[in-house]
């Protein structure tokens, strides 16, 4: 996994959000769904204070079918002003993201990168190469059988010969 190479990253979305200073504020929903399990976030905004740290939290869900709520959170994590990295459990082949940001903020500038570089530790492909690497192993191993039978066929017919030759 190369973090540093900026090719590895896909921008996933980016905007100023107004917010109403309220503290009933809705949490911000992220319009499209996410796949990597590896994103990077970046929150600032206009009328940042020197004491202020927290640009709120984030909120992964996905859907599952078992009890009536449309979304479950399957991972909450509060985030800091300027960059975060963030790294989910990869065990949804999607989800959404959402935010909420303190009530005191006026505005959110929010920028979001899924890295999409390979991902040495990615299962489903040590998998793949484990799946490919028995399928090789079961070849060898026909192929293996194959030349035992066929010097077990030769020992024969030189057993059968060395009759014929009187020996």
């Amino acid at each position: 996994m190369d973090l540093s190479n900026s090719a590895n990253w896909q921008n996933a979305y980016e905007e100023t959000l107004q917010l109403s200073n309220t503290p009933s504020f809705p949490d911000f929903v992220l319009p499209n769904p996410l796949s990597s399990p590896v994103i990077a976030i970046f929150v600032t905004t206009s009328a940042q204070k020197a004491t202020w740290h927290t640009a709120g939290f984030l909120n992964q869900s996905t859907g599952i079918s078992l009890a009536p709520a449309a979304n479950w959170t399957t991972y909450s994590q509060r985030i800091l002003l300027g960059g975060n990295i963030v790294f989910f459990p990869n065990n949804f082949p999607s989800y959404q993201l959402s935010f909420s940001f303190p009530y005191w903020f006026p505005n959110a500038f929010v920028s979001i990168w899924e890295y999409m570089g390979t991902d040495i530790e990615n299962n489903e492909s040590v998998l793949g190469q484990i799946s490919q690497v028995t399928g090789d192993i079961a070849s060898i191993t026909t192929n293996v059988n194959e030349i035992i039978q066929q010097v077990a066929q030769l020992a024969a017919l030189l057993q059968s010969l060395s009759i014929l030759i009187g020996g």
